[in-house]
């Protein structure tokens, strides 16, 4: 595949552009579709645009390009610059027919933009297309239709190329493959700037990069307008027009301005609001938090309190065990002395003691009052019938 370009970044050029090229790195960053808003600051009517739309300017362009066809005049052109073509709003800079039989696209770019060739095949596509409309073409029938030959360029008015190449290829845009077939698809975009333009094309370039100097010398206001203006004027840069389109021209450049503004205000209200956003993002944050530490603090005590109805469980349960145990050595030690009792009485009565005497007797030996005693020879008694 062909060498891919890239603007230079010398050494000397690299601090003039660094700022903006970091700004615009912020914003890409920053919105995701920056570079389609950045891309609908351009005037549609472009100054480019309007100085092709007249065929005696035109003429001069296609002789910087084909300076050996010397027989051409204002009347063979066609212009076929297409608009909005793309459900986006895009729209080609200058497309026309010459003769009939040859088809040019031109854009303009102040940007270096790789993706040329596959806008172009776009362009062509839909010039192509209203082509066989306009002359009735059937791709459908088994006659061959012919269409003009076609001849693309770009007009690049930024920050010169690291290398000489002057071709942009649409297969550079195909992901590559193990398939060592050649390409069954491209398109030859050919790259004009300052280093191989002349003519009328020279002029524009020229214009353009005394435009980008006043832009940063003055910033965005009239006065850069009307001094790019004189000093083109008075190095013979597109002077002939200048004088014939000054208001149009200033009226241009002015929209150009009006939207650069328009993009700055729409970013300004986008980070405020984002801002807005991160504020309250950042408060409801800090409120989720503090919620979330003073759960986890309900949590702490819940737990402790826990912990402290357990141990209190756990020590109930060993007081009621210890109970427990209590009772049955009282009940143990209830039920032998009873049998001592019963043991006792019964012995008394062997030995032919009187109940008054036993009773008195057990009251003694086993500490206990004389009702006590009285109760327990009756249960003796009882329970032996």
């Amino acid at each position: 595949m062909s060498k891919q370009l890239r603007p230079r970044t010398d050494t000397k050029n690299r601090n003039k552009h660094s700022s903006q090229s970091e700004e615009d790195r912020r914003l890409r960053k920053k919105f995701p579709k920056w570079d389609t808003i950045k891309a609908k600051r351009g005037s549609k009517d472009s100054v480019f645009t309007d100085l092709f739309s007249d065929t005696k300017y035109l003429l001069e362009l296609y002789k910087c390009l084909f300076p050996n066809d010397t027989s051409c005049t204002e009347k063979d052109f066609e212009i076929l610059t297409l608009k909005n073509i793309l459900l986006t709003g895009s729209y080609n800079d200058l497309g026309f027919l010459v003769k009939g039989k040859l088809l040019i696209l031109i854009e303009a770019q102040s940007s270096w933009n790789p993706n040329i060739p596959m806008r172009i095949l776009n362009y062509v596509s839909q010039s192509y297309t209203d082509y066989q409309i306009k002359h009735k073409l059937n791709i459908y029938g088994s006659k061959l239709e012919k269409y003009p030959f076609p001849e693309f360029y770009v007009i690049y008015t930024g920050k010169p190329l690291f290398d000489d190449c002057k071709k942009l290829h649409l297969k550079d845009c195909f992901m590559e493959t193990n398939s060592t077939d050649e390409v069954p698809l491209d398109c030859i975009v050919n790259l004009i700037d300052i280093t191989n333009s002349s003519g009328i094309l020279m002029e524009y370039i020229s214009f353009c990069t005394i435009y980008n100097d006043m832009i940063k010398k003055y910033g965005y206001i009239i006065d850069a307008i009307e001094e790019t203006i004189r000093i083109c004027m008075n190095n013979n840069i597109l002077k002939s027009y200048l004088e014939s389109r000054r208001p149009e021209v200033t009226r241009i450049l002015t929209q150009t301005f009006e939207q650069e503004i328009a993009v700055r205000n729409m970013v300004q209200a986008l980070e405020n609001e984002q801002q807005v956003i991160q504020d309250k993002l950042d408060d409801t944050k800090n409120k989720l938090d503090d919620t979330k530490n003073k759960l986890d603090d309900t949590k702490n005590k819940l737990d402790d309190a826990k912990n402290k109805l357990d141990d209190t469980k756990n020590k109930l349960d060993d007081t009621k065990n210890k109970l427990d145990d209590t009772k049955k050595e009282r009940d143990t030690a209830r039920q032998e002395r009873d049998s001592a009792v019963r043991k006792f009485i019964a012995l008394c009565f062997e030995v032919n003691f009187s109940e008054k005497e036993v009773i008195s007797r057990v009251s003694k030996e086993f500490n206990i009052s004389y009702e006590e005693s009285q109760s327990k020879i009756r249960d003796y008694k009882t329970h032996k019938e």
